[in-house]
């Protein structure tokens, strides 16, 4: 550093990545948590596979905070541009740390290389990728999506990229199932830091202590003195949308093969748990994930969650249409959509 001139702070991101219904969600809800305690305003930046905003309506209802979404894809394969155009936004809005939640079958190291280019490398700094595994279920789905070529190499880069590797839902998982994910984890990334836990209860606060204090509390600048400089004279600072330096022209290998999303919609107010339960069960070949908001008989307006087999309700304020978005392989549509329009017939 050469004397006399300020080093412009970077803002502080850590990425969250992990399988399909691994528990991302529940740990990013958690570090939110954390981080309104401390004091800290994050930047929120969540990535949606399917076409409707699930899990960012259950941010905002539960924290208050608003949500950057990137929503009907993965963003490591065709939204690199999109993701840059929304970091760009965050930035302008000068948050204290950025919190990235990625789709379950997005590759993390397209997003370390987008977080290394321009205009980006001298405004954020990584600071950790946490990888979310489902102790009961990433060793099945290991063997599972097998023949998944693209697919498989993608959960491998999601642990090999990983600073941190959280082994969550150990209360589903014997031990000789941890046993074996403590060997791969090991054998694929020996450096990374292992936490075992259930329902993401990570104290988060080990991630947030050697963060740089809130920009609110009296401390060193946390710019440089000439964005300083704009700041007081009233002028807005902003972030250009400038070409990624050459990134867009290398598209990236798509980062899953035979998985698929569906969104059905309906509204019947009469349904009950009990059908949507045993339509989710006849789903059980190809299914991976469900989720969405539905009006159920005798509860209202409720989230609808399921994975590894379980499925999950909880009350909600979501004032829109019902909807169900299935994740997995090989979806028959025509089929699911025709048992889903039965069901609802007969309500």
């Amino acid at each position: 550093m050469v004397r006399g001139i300020p080093v412009m702070y970077r803002i502080p991101v850590v990425i969250i990545s992990g399988f399909l219904g691994s528990g991302k969600t529940t740990l990013l809800l958690r570090m939110l948590q954390e981080a309104s305690s401390l004091g800290l305003r994050p930047g929120i930046l969540m990535n949606e596979l399917g076409k409707q905003d699930v899990d960012g309506v259950l941010l905002e209802e539960q924290t208050g905070l608003p949500v950057q979404k990137l929503l009907d894809g993965c963003v490591c394969c065709g939204k690199i541009e999109e993701l840059s155009g929304s970091l760009s936004e965050l930035l302008n809005e000068q948050p204290d740390l950025i919190l990235m939640e990625l789709t379950g079958v997005a590759n993390p190291d397209e997003i370390i290389k987008l977080l290394n280019s321009a205009p980006f490398l001298h405004k954020l700094q990584l600071k950790h990728v946490i990888t979310v595994l489902d102790a009961e279920r990433t060793l099945e789905y290991n063997s599972r999506f097998a023949s998944d070529k693209q697919l498989i190499h993608t959960l491998r880069q999601q642990m090999k990229s990983a600073s941190m590797v959280l082994v969550n839902k150990t209360d589903l998982a014997p031990s000789s199932t941890l046993s074996k994910l403590a060997a791969l984890i090991a054998k694929h990334n020996p450096q990374a830091e292992v936490i075992y836990t259930q329902h993401s209860q990570l104290n988060a606060n080990l991630l947030f202590e050697k963060l740089p204090p809130p920009s609110n509390a009296d401390s060193a600048p946390r710019v440089s003195s000439s964005l300083s400089a704009a700041s007081t004279s009233g002028q807005r600072l902003t972030v250009e949308r400038r070409p990624l330096s050459g990134l867009e022209k290398e598209p990236a290998e798509a980062s899953f093969g035979g998985l698929g999303t569906l969104t059905l919609s309906c509204s019947s107010t009469s349904v009950t748990r009990e059908q949507i339960e045993a339509f989710l069960e006849h789903c059980a070949d190809g299914l991976v994930r469900a989720k969405g908001y539905l009006t159920i008989k005798d509860h209202g307006t409720e989230l609808v969650q399921h994975a590894g087999g379980r499925t999950n309700w909880e009350s909600s304020s979501y004032p829109g249409s019902s909807y169900l978005v299935l994740i997995g392989a090989d979806l028959d549509e025509p089929r699911l959509t025709e048992a889903w329009n039965h069901l609802y017939s007969e309500a």
